[in-house]
């Protein structure tokens, strides 16, 4: 499949759906929801997330799982993703690309109402990405949307996106968050106003956030509860405490340790799939002396991938390569031997770069401490000196994420390879946590975004997988489970490859009697 020859709808549709279902399928759902009941309809979510880093409702600007978790409460996207990782209609029910991908049209529904009852048209549409796309908003969906070149809103419900290079991927794209539609010219973000599920209530930053049934949901009969409830416990302990007692319904984040607990009683039920979710101990590759490709080689070659899964996450992970996409995927790079636990490599390598007396210090949340401790262990029986300096979960991506030269951040993954290195790792990137950059890494990445020769585009990621895996500045052991747990009578929330208790698709949840 050439670009130059042109393609039709349908073979280009088969390559792309073969693109993301392929790399899928192997993820698998470890737990479904039972869907033979009928879903009953009142009751409270209340829900306990594991950090309140963001209390900012706008989309656009929201970081960690708490303001996230809130804002897919109240927006809506115009591409789902569904739980294996396919774009799915959203607010759009339908897209089309043109022969060479770089421009494509999308449909939208009829008769969306935000909360205030306006109908959504492609006014808001436009007015929204193009938000997203002004640096004065600041929005770190402004990288994911860079290579839109044109919005065109055709009629009330017909919007034509033309592209600065062809994306075979791109409405992937969309299912971004930060591109979560708004009213247009909307800006109060204390009244926070969407087409979502549920409405703004109650919003008490720092504290909790109450969310009330949107009556007139695009979604025919949903959602079933009237309220959802959230706030933040940050104490892994604390949470499932709260939920054991009934004091909460549902909770993010279950520490594999506290696995069985949970499962125990009988009130309680775990939610968990495989996915591409990982932790990167990320260093500054800009400052020393993680400037130093031989500190970087030492770091990693300090890691026992294995026993680094065993001891801190048991069955709920995969080893993975210091590579952010699954080995399942077809685009992975295979040909890259498995970077094993080397103490000898490690002394060389601190030699080389002349560091060998010196004691690194890793930054860490209070929720990495257990993987944190195991690596520095590792570490130290290798010959480096490891120093942890911990940091409350509450402040740690606004204290130390990308602000300390070697820290710890939780990725949710991304559904493409395309967008697993365009969002962190290509040198421009708003989230290039390690601010490693190479214009030849750019290039390979952009390349491969826009072949559609599927052959091509697996050799030209293999490349760019290649060039991070030597160089890079981010030391990945594992792929992890999302484990989280809810009440035994919570329902209709099914594990989602890509975030925590369904990636908060909460409309179909239901609370039996």
């Amino acid at each position: 499949m050439a670009i130059d020859q042109g393609i039709s709808r349908r073979s280009f549709n088969a390559a792309l759906a073969g693109a993301g279902a392929t790399a899928a399928a192997p993820w698998g759902l470890a737990r479904a929801q039972a869907q033979a009941q009928t879903p009953r309809r009142g009751g409270r979510l209340v829900c306990a997330f594991n950090d309140g880093a963001s209390e900012v409702l706008d989309p656009a600007r929201t970081k960690g799982q708490n303001g996230i978790g809130r804002c897919c409460l109240l927006y809506s996207r115009l591409v789902d993703m569904s739980p294996q990782g396919q774009p799915v209609p959203g607010l759009a029910e339908s897209w089309e690309p043109n022969a060479a991908a770089d421009t494509w049209t999308f449909k939208l529904r009829r008769g969306v109402q935000f909360h205030n009852g306006k109908t959504m048209t492609t006014k808001d549409v436009v007015w929204t990405l193009e938000r997203v796309l002004d640096a004065k908003t600041a929005s770190s969906g402004r990288a994911l949307l860079a290579d839109i070149a044109e919005i065109k809103a055709t009629d009330d419900h017909t919007l034509e996106l033309k592209l600065k290079q062809a994306d075979a991927d791109f409405p992937v794209v969309l299912t971004a968050y930060q591109a979560m539609i708004l009213p247009e010219g909307h800006s109060d973000f204390l009244a926070p106003i969407g087409t979502g599920p549920f409405m703004h209530s109650l919003h008490q930053p720092g504290i909790r956030s109450v969310f009330k049934r949107h009556p007139n949901y695009w979604k025919s009969g949903r959602p079933y509860v009237d309220e959802v409830e959230s706030f933040a416990i940050a104490d892994p302990v604390a949470r499932i405490n709260a939920l054991l007692a009934g004091e909460i319904n549902a909770m993010i984040t279950v520490e594999p340790k506290q696995v069985e607990r949970v499962k125990s009683n009988r009130n309680c039920a775990i939610v968990t799939t495989t996915g591409p979710r990982h932790y990167v101990h990320g260093v500054r590759c800009d400052t020393a002396p993680y400037d130093k490709v031989d500190v970087r080689l030492a770091l990693k070659h300090a890691i026992d991938r294995e026993r680094y899964r065993r001891l801190v996450l048991g069955d709920y992970a995969i080893v993975a390569n210091d590579l952010p996409i699954l080995p399942s995927n077809p685009y992975y790079n295979k040909d890259l031997p498995q970077r094993a636990y080397d103490p000898d490599k490690v002394k060389f390598h601190l030699r080389k770069a002349g560091e060998e007396n010196t004691e690194f210090e890793l930054h860490i949340s209070s929720a990495h401490v257990d993987g944190a401790t195991v690596y520095a262990d590792m570490a130290r029986q290798a010959g480096l000196k490891l120093k942890l300096t911990r940091y409350p979960a509450e402040n740690y991506l606004d204290v130390a994420w990308m602000k300390k030269p070697f820290i710890i951040s939780g990725w949710f993954g991304r559904p493409t390879v395309a967008l697993a290195l365009q969002v962190a790792y290509v040198s421009q990137a708003s989230w290039n946590e390690t601010f490693w950059k190479r214009p030849e890494f750019d290039r390979l990445v952009a390349d491969a975004r826009k072949t559609l020769d599927q052959a091509k585009r697996r050799d030209l990621f293999f490349e760019a997988q290649r060039m991070l895996w030597e160089d890079g500045g981010a030391m990945i052991p594992v792929f992890e489970n999302w484990i989280d747990a809810t009440s035994s009578k919570v329902k209709g929330i099914e594990p989602h490859a890509f975030g925590a208790l369904g990636f908060y698709y909460w409309d179909g949840a239901w609370v039996d009697a």
